[in-house]
This record gives C-alpha cells, structure tokens and sequence, in this order.
C-alpha cells in the first residue's frame, strides 16, 4: 500500500493536482492527498478493512518507502510556550486575499494560533 501511494504521490498527474490545489483559494495539498489515500486504501480489498489513518501511521513507521517522510522539509522550529509569536503572511479563508496574523488581532487581546498536519 505505501510503494502504492509513494507511486501515486510522485505521478504527474498527482503532481499537477497539487500544483492546482495550493494555486486555488479553496483548496490545498492535503486535499489531494485525502483523496489519493482514500483511492489506495480502496484498491487494497483487505480484511478486515484498512483505513486512511493506518495507512498514514505506517507511512511513519516506514520511512525508507515512503519518499514524502524521507524528504519531509519541515523541522523543529525555535519558537517556545511563553515565546511572542512571529507575524506571518496568511490567507483570507473568505476569498484567498493576503493578509497578516497580526492584522486580524484585536489590541492587547490575547491570540491562540491552531496549526498541524495530516499527512
């Protein structure tokens, strides 16, 4: 199942819908990869069924398959609990507009920043 994800995330048509994806205000990456892990976990016919999060959970515990955890570019950054958080370009969710985490702040109220992954 992950030579079969690892074969479908490298395609050129995958690679195009990711380029299409993150180009589009409504869409991003993650969403292709939603619908390509749904597609491999359904092209397997195992009992009893597999679904999408072990799939996923044994892409990490198999790095050596899988092309997108070995070349995974995101690391540790140096931002602590306690630390001021940076002021960073965002996206409008409404309409895809540029912004900044900063200006959709009010004053001195505090600000709670939700950020993961689901890859």
């Amino acid at each position: 199942m992950l030579e079969r994800e690892d074969e479908l995330r490298r395609s050129e048509q995958t690679q195009l819908a990711f380029e299409e994806a993150e180009a589009s205000a409504f869409t991003e990456w993650m969403n292709v990869v939603e619908r390509l892990q749904e597609q491999v976990v359904s092209e397997f016919a195992c009992y009893p069924p597999v679904n999408v999060n072990e799939l996923r959970s044994a892409a990490l515990r198999h790095p050596e398959v899988c092309f997108w955890i070995r070349h995974n570019r995101a690391r540790c950054g140096s931002l602590r609990v306690g630390d001021a958080a940076p002021d960073v370009r965002c996206l409008r969710a409404v309409d895809g507009s540029a912004t900044t985490l900063f200006s959709g702040c009010g004053g001195d109220q505090p600000t709670v920043v939700v950020a993961g992954s689901l890859s």
